[in-house]
């Protein structure tokens, strides 16, 4: 046969029903479906537990050395690959709002990467001090304002950060960050790290002041700022036994015995047309013809759908990865469909005719 007549063939099985082409895309459609979304569910719940993770500081490692940190050396921290951020602090004078003079606010010096672990909110065009959401909540302030004290002198707001009472360690949810240079010596320094090394870790050691190191005071401490959510989070073993990590085989399978059972429940039909003389090379053209187009309708539904759904629960950041995942199982389930109905068309010989037909 030619291939003009082939085609014309496969199409009129479509057209005709034959192929049962409308049970074979609802079916397929479902099964590469349902796995994409159940990939893409999983793995944004995972990215969710990070985020979490990350938003309540539990990333955050204080290294608590009165006096003892440097704040140069603290900075530094930053340039490691896993850091995302380091700061040092230390306590300062108090602070006195003209609004509230009976009320102390408690203020902290900090180095210039501080802020930034944090996530505080900032206008760099500005100098001037970090305040916490809570305190500027309670007096009305926003970024660029001025906070007037007690002593008649104002000082900007540069930015404002986040502190919520959520397990982390207590005493800056009310306080005021003041940026300072980096020279000299603070009581603590607090470094962002992401993905979390024990490597990473134990470079924060290294922001202790020559007499901090040589010091056995037992107060110098490492820990992290908020325990509460677990001392660490291993995305990637998280990642690797996930439930869906079988899923493009699974997906594979299912899709070879759809393929099979679909040109199974043909097998009388593809016994006539090799009796009446078709080839069967031309057969097995035929076939995955109808399997491709049958491929395409459904690519057509459930690619979109994988997509819009990706694009509601996954950031941009991890989007492209996630989407990757997502369509193994979609690509691992069209290939064995069509590996499978061309197995299956394959085992059918001409010399079975009368016994299919006996079975119907």
């Amino acid at each position: 046969m030619r291939l003009f007549s082939i085609c014309s063939e496969a199409w009129r099985s479509i057209s005709s029903g034959s192929s049962r082409c409308v049970l074979a895309i609802l079916s397929i459609t479902i099964l590469v479906t349902g796995s994409s979304l159940f990939e893409i569910s999983t793995s944004s719940g995972i990215l969710r537990q990070a985020r979490q993770y990350r938003n309540a500081g539990g990333n955050i490692m204080v290294l608590n050395a009165t006096g003892g940190v440097d704040g140069q050396a603290c900075e530094r921290l930053s340039k490691l690959n896993d850091v995302q951020a380091s700061g040092a602090i230390r306590e300062s004078d108090q602070l006195t709002a003209s609004a509230l003079p009976d009320t102390k606010i408690p203020s902290y010096a900090v180095t210039p990467g501080f802020a930034r672990v944090l996530h505080a909110t900032q206008n760099d065009k500005v100098q001037g001090i970090f305040v916490s959401k809570e305190l500027a909540k309670t007096f009305g302030l926003h970024e660029g304002d001025n906070l007037a004290l007690r002593d008649g002198s104002q000082t900007r707001i540069r930015g404002i950060y986040r502190y919520p009472d959520d397990g982390r360690t207590p005493g800056y949810s009310y306080a005021v960050l003041s940026p300072t240079l980096s020279t000299g010596t603070f009581d603590a320094c607090w470094v962002s790290i992401w993905p979390q090394t024990s490597q990473t870790e134990d470079m924060i050691w290294s922001a202790l002041t020559p007499s901090a190191k040589s010091d056995k005071d037992s107060s110098i401490t490492l820990g992290q700022l908020n325990s509460s959510l677990g001392s660490s989070f291993d995305g990637q073993a998280l990642y690797r036994h996930r439930s869906t990590a079988f899923l493009p085989i699974a997906a594979a399978c299912a899709g070879a015995i759809l393929g099979y059972a679909l040109v199974h429940v043909r097998r009388l039909e593809i016994a006539s047309a090799l009796h009446c003389g078709v080839s069967k090379p031309a057969l097995m053209l035929q076939i995955c013809i109808e399997s491709l187009i049958i491929i395409s309708v459904s690519s057509a539904i459930s690619v979109p759908i994988s997509y819009l759904a990706a694009t509601e629960y996954v950031s941009k950041t991890d989007r492209l990865q996630v989407l990757f995942n997502a369509s193994l199982p979609i690509l691992t389930a069209y290939s064995a469909y069509v590996l499978g109905a061309l197995g299956r068309a394959l085992a059918i010989k001409e010399k079975h005719l009368f016994a299919y037909f006996k079975e119907r």
